[in-house]
């Protein structure tokens, strides 16, 4: 979501990009004047999925994700619908919305946060570029957080960095690589988590985090792991587990109605079913009643 400004398309114009996009990822035509005729939307943004940048009537710069014939899942869609629910959830989270709704190849617009009201740039690295490394641990961008942020806001930051964590495995994401977060600049030597984004729930349960929760507690999506590892996030482990509880009980409640809302039919919710099964579990109140609850063996990290 940090890269450079081209030419902006408009909402007229986004069905014939994305005729590009999918004729570019399909092979049809020639490839190379439509490569050079998406470079000029704006189409070299990163990702595996075809993009461009977007401006809304309001002139708000936005990142434009193109639904393609190859899909089978409504990915779009869910995004759109992951992010609000992230939002509910409590996280600082891109704002989304869908563009062309009705169609059958809906366009998801994600505003951009590396801009400023007067379209100037905000400085903004990926997590990748802030450790210096293609792969890591949720541990090592704490560590960096401690010496990139400081002052009082320093608490919150690592507070919101371990809800992500948390709401990854809630909603089964297995898009929470490096390049997947990343920091704005804040000023006066000081870096702040960028809200998150790229949230992508697999409809069969993720079963493995592409970002470690830390190197004692591997990849596995455990939240009696990461609920261990949250004093390493200076975050109280019963605290930990309050999150845990309201946050689950919000994604349990809340997917379905918001996928929904963003024109997912009942067929498509139950094909990403799956993804919640954590959320389903933990947001139940019986047991809890805002003490921790004893994770379950397969929960809990091997150490």
């Amino acid at each position: 979501l940090a890269y450079g400004v081209p030419p902006v398309p408009r909402l007229s114009q986004l069905p014939d990009i994305r005729s590009l996009a999918d004729a570019f990822e399909t092979g049809k035509g020639d490839l190379r004047a439509v490569a050079h005729e998406l470079r000029g939307w704006g189409s070299t943004l990163g990702g595996a999925r075809p993009k461009s940048d977007y401006e809304d009537a309001d002139g708000i710069l936005h990142i434009a994700k193109y639904t393609t014939e190859k899909d089978t899942l409504p990915i779009e869609r869910m995004e759109v619908a992951t992010l609000r629910l992230a939002q509910e959830a409590g996280l600082r989270a891109a704002t989304a919305k869908l563009a062309l709704d009705r169609t059958s190849y809906p366009v998801a617009l994600v505003k951009r946060f590396d801009r400023a009201a007067d379209r100037g740039r905000l400085h903004y690295a990926s997590a990748r570029t802030f450790l210096g490394t293609d792969s890591g641990h949720y541990t090592d961008l704490a560590d960096q957080m401690r010496s990139s942020c400081r002052g009082e806001e320093l608490a919150g930051e690592l507070r919101e960095l371990h809800r992500r964590i948390l709401f990854s495995i809630l909603v089964s994401n297995d898009d929470d690589h490096l390049k997947n977060h990343g920091f704005l600049y804040a000023g006066d030597g000081n870096w702040r988590l960028s809200p998150a984004f790229d949230i992508n729930p697999n409809p069969n349960g993720s079963t493995r985090l592409q970002t470690g929760i830390g190197e004692q507690f591997g990849h596995e999506p455990s939240i009696g792991a990461a609920v261990e590892a949250a004093p390493l996030f200076e975050v109280d482990k019963d605290a930990a587990m309050a999150d845990v509880h309201r946050m689950a009980k919000v994604v349990s409640e809340r997917w379905r109605p918001l996928c929904s809302e963003a024109g997912m039919d009942r067929q498509a919710c139950d094909r990403y079913a799956g993804a919640f099964k954590r959320a389903d579990e933990y947001g139940q109140t019986e047991g809890w009643k805002g003490q921790r609850r004893t994770p379950k063996k397969a929960d809990l990290p091997d150490h």
